[in-house]
């Protein structure tokens, strides 16, 4: 029998329940999985998941985690960390109320951050300062997951608790399209290899794979 699929290592008895991210390193060429596990993240070297470092931790758990540029970016609490050489803890951003959800980063020339109160704060990513911000209602969209499609300069595309994903563009403040959604929460959102085709992660246990462009389910 063909041992080509055969397991290497189940990644589920290093890491926490938040993904992890991938990141990739130009001047090697390298690929590396950065899983966090409570209040730090662990780094493996793909593709045999070589433990290669260990970052200096946080004073809370992890709860989101996203590659920006050269940094590393980690949100805990209120907070966010940023990472240089993926492990050493180079600054902390202290500008949210509320407890952060989620990050995003744009083209690694921004960074997204989305608490539970809706506030999506926009940093630029070489001097960490506030550049666009957006403020969602809880009641109506509360943000449950985020992406920013390929190649779609400075947009993220939203996903809901309610059901329904819009489409904004964060500098200009614009809505740019709203998403009637599929009858179900969006748990998680998820580039596909083709441009403007993202799969969408739903709460009833359905993925869908969906053309934004057109708005139409493949």
């Amino acid at each position: 029998m063909s041992r080509i699929y055969s397991p290497y290592r189940v990644l589920g008895l290093y890491s926490s329940d938040i993904p992890f991210v991938l990141k990739y390193v130009p001047s090697s060429g390298a690929h590396y999985a950065v899983v966090p596990v409570g209040e730090r993240f662990n780094v493996y070297k793909l593709p045999k998941l070589t433990l290669v470092g260990s970052s200096d931790s946080v004073e809370t758990p992890i709860k989101s985690l996203a590659s920006c540029g050269d940094v590393l970016v980690a949100s805990s609490g209120k907070t966010i960390y940023i990472f240089r050489n993926s492990r050493y803890l180079l600054r902390r951003l202290q500008l949210h109320t509320n407890d952060i959800t989620h990050l995003c980063s744009l083209q690694n020339l921004l960074l997204a951050s989305v608490d539970e109160g809706g506030l999506t704060n926009v940093w630029n990513s070489k001097s960490w300062e506030i550049v666009s911000h957006i403020e969602f209602s809880t009641k109506s969209f509360r943000v449950t997951s985020v992406l920013c499609p390929l190649n779609y300069k400075n947009k993220i595309l939203f996903g809901s608790f309610q059901g329904p994903l819009q489409l904004w563009n964060v500098m200009s403040r614009r809505l740019l399209y709203w998403f009637k959604g599929f009858n179900s929460s969006v748990t998680c959102l998820q580039q596909a290899p083709a441009v403007d085709v993202c799969a969408i992660g739903l709460a009833d246990g359905r993925v869908i794979i969906h053309n934004l462009r057109y708005d139409v389910t493949l």
